[in-house]
């Protein structure tokens, strides 16, 4: 987890699933506990399973960005999650970044820039 240009970025990898979900809504809830607007970034380049508590783990996140005045976005999902994505139509919800050419491993896609203050 880092912080990058006013975004949270949290890495994934492995498999997310009933056995993880409850690891990474824990570790975003402290992330962004009394964090207002708070943008996050879900960078998935290296998650190689998506089941679906995971994807919903990501939809219920995104629900909660957007409400508190937030943003999430996820960057670079592969493989199975890109489809996993495609064929839920979470693709069409939730803003996805790709990065063309990831050669080296500390390639950092850009991200947008984060919401204004909230009024």
């Amino acid at each position: 987890m880092e912080r990058r240009q006013g975004w949270l970025v949290v890495g994934l990898a492995g498999e997310l699933d009933h056995a993880t979900t409850g690891l990474l809504d824990a570790e975003l809830s402290s992330a962004v506990a009394g964090v207002l607007g708070a943008s996050v970034a879900l960078e998935l380049a290296h998650l190689t399973f998506a089941s679906l508590a995971g994807l919903g783990l990501l939809v219920a996140w995104w629900r909660r960005m957007t409400r508190g005045g937030g943003r999430l976005v996820l960057l670079n999902p592969t493989g199975q999650v890109r489809s996993a994505l495609t064929v839920t139509g979470i693709d069409q919800v939730i803003t996805i970044h790709h990065t063309a050419g990831r050669t080296r491993k500390c390639h950092r896609p850009p991200l947008p820039p984060p919401p204004g203050p909230v009024a």
